[in-house]
């Protein structure tokens, strides 16, 4: 048998209906936060040059505004110049006082080796490290055996770059039979160095208040709608 016809406030629900789910499709879109963009610091420059210093070197970061969590950080390795062996290190991280590492260890790498002869990206990956925004770290390469030689930038014009503020490159100032000396200098350059950040603390995404306005006018279309097609008292 044919359905029944629609009574006319049926026939009025029925076509204010679309109104109801757009609208709060849109609502559910503006209000759902998002994670602050990735924030990375890369002191790499166009041209490099390879050096090979002592068995204890660095970069020390500043942790940019906004970021809560360290995922990764890397240097570009490569096996010292005139070093027949295989030359093996780890890397380690720490805070930075200004004047030494200081604290305890916030993340160590397993043994890795160097490989001759371009200096390749040895990446430490940490994870989501807990890290405090505008305090300053440092990610530490200690060579365990052989010497581990480092990719600095170059500035151009055959000297060492220096462009990222937030820090520099920092180096063990002791002779490798005195274990106990905590003695650290700062090159006043950079290592070719890298790290990754990003926040945790939600954020709007640029267009929530376009999609809020979305949401809020399509709850008012809606209700005209069925005001304009209500029918008369009697």
């Amino acid at each position: 048998p044919p359905e029944p016809p629609m009574c006319p406030r049926s026939i009025r629900a029925a076509r204010g209906a679309p109104y109801a789910p757009l609208a709060l499709l849109a609502l559910l879109a503006a209000l759902s936060p998002a994670r602050a963009a990735a924030q990375t610091i890369d002191t790499r420059t166009a041209e490099s040059w390879v050096d090979a210093t002592t068995l204890r070197f660095g970069q020390t970061f500043t942790v940019p505004a906004g970021a809560t969590r360290l995922h990764h950080y890397a240097f570009f390795l490569a096996l010292g110049a005139g070093d027949a062996g295989d030359a093996t290190f780890r890397t380690v991280l720490q805070r930075w006082d200004g004047t030494r590492p200081t604290g305890p260890t916030l993340a160590i790498s397993d043994v890795r080796a160097a490989t001759c002869c371009t200096p390749v990206e040895e990446r430490h990956v940490v994870g989501a490290l807990p890290v405090v925004a505008g305090d300053v770290y440092v990610a530490i390469v200690e060579s365990l055996s052989g010497l581990v030689a480092h990719a600095r930038p170059a500035d151009g014009f055959g000297g060492e770059a220096d462009s990222y503020a937030g820090g520099g490159a920092v180096l063990r100032l002791c002779p490798p039979d005195e274990p106990a000396c905590d003695t650290w200098g700062e090159t006043g350059a950079d290592r070719a160095f890298v790290a990754r950040f990003s926040g945790s603390t939600v954020v709007p995404e640029p267009a929530t208040g376009s999609l809020l306005a979305a949401g809020v006018l399509a709850l008012v279309a809606a209700g005209v709608r069925r005001r304009e097609r209500r029918p008369p008292a009697a």
